[in-house]
């Protein structure tokens, strides 16, 4: 029997937890839409601003929402200097070359990390209230995500839209040889674009640790969870990447209640896969 309360409840959960998703997507959808390569140690670096939240948390007590402008910034220089390093010789790469490169830097940073920390199940117990609304529950946490979440992306959307670097990044998304011709680094357009990719996959994963338990080996949900975001929003779109992220928080969620709980953190694999056979046939 339809039951209004828990299918409240349940798109609220849905939601909640889709703009974590989408959010955490955005930086795959970055990178592979600017500099055309697939970061394969996307969910390696957001599990490492998660552990780097915990840090924080156990040393200081700072909650995850005081460490994501820390987190922000580490993942910033890291972007940067990864692609001032290694990242200009990776983009000249052929495609799977640059496949094997971040594969092989994900397992670096996986394995690093549990070396570092170990494989115990990770949690920050912060703000484990809930506010209920009309026989709606709402963890609070959740919430202060979901509101960082919406406020980083406008902060990033505004970026990209109003100020030089922005307008850069799109110039040399849309005609790299065009952009250089009238003066534009492309290089360290590059570099930037990294950087700030980097920074919001940091940011998720601040977010992340706030609502989510975690250990070295999580990356690998997210990743599935960003790459299928990016595949159904379209690469390079960041508001068709977070709606997706959000649209599969929201399938996920239904199809845990309604249907069963075994299946649901399969819902990304099997909306991947529904979208590139439906893109196939279409191209077709």
């Amino acid at each position: 029997m339809f039951n209004p309360e828990i299918f409240f409840q349940v798109l609220v959960n849905g939601l909640l937890m889709g703009a974590v998703y989408g959010i955490a997507a955005v930086g795959l959808s970055l990178i592979w839409g600017v500099l055309g390569v697939v970061n394969l140690a996307h969910g390696s670096f957001i599990i490492l601003a998660a552990y780097i939240a915990y840090v924080f948390f156990s040393a200081a007590g700072a909650p995850p929402i005081l460490t994501s402008p820390v987190a922000v910034a580490i993942g910033f220089a890291v972007g940067y200097l990864l692609y001032k390093g290694v990242g200009r010789r990776v983009v000249s790469l052929d495609p799977s070359t640059s496949l094997l490169f971040f594969f092989g830097l994900s397992l670096l940073l996986s394995n690093s990390i549990l070396n570092i920390w170990g494989p115990d199940v990770r949690g920050i117990p912060w703000l484990i209230q809930s506010l209920e609304l009309g026989g709606t529950r709402i963890p609070l946490a959740r919430l202060i995500a979901l509101v960082s979440t919406i406020i980083s992306f406008l902060l990033l959307y505004t970026l990209l839209q109003r100020t030089y670097y922005g307008k850069a990044i799109r110039a040399v998304v849309a005609n790299r040889v065009g952009a250089a011709s009238v003066g534009i680094d492309v290089d360290n357009v590059f570099a930037i674009s990294m950087g700030i990719a980097l920074g919001i996959t940091f940011f998720s994963g601040t977010m992340i640790s706030l609502v989510n338990p975690f250990t070295p080996s999580s990356g690998d949900g997210y990743l599935m969870y960003s790459f299928a975001s990016v595949v159904l929003g379209g690469v390079g779109n960041i508001i068709g990447t977070l709606l997706a992220g959000i649209f599969m928080g929201l399938v996920e969620s239904l199809v845990g209640v309604y249907f069963t709980q075994s299946i649901s953190p399969a819902v990304a694999f099997i909306i991947l896969v529904i979208v590139i056979m439906v893109r196939y046939r279409g191209g077709r």
